[in-house]
């Protein structure tokens, strides 16, 4: 798997809870 991309901060996708995004590419798991 690679990755493709990385946010260090969200605080947008589990509201409350701070968290770390990681973006993949060539992964075709949903």
């Amino acid at each position: 798997m690679h990755i493709g991309g990385l946010l260090k901060h969200s605080l947008i996708d589990f509201p409350g809870t701070p968290c770390c995004v990681v973006f993949t590419s060539g992964c075709n798991f949903i």
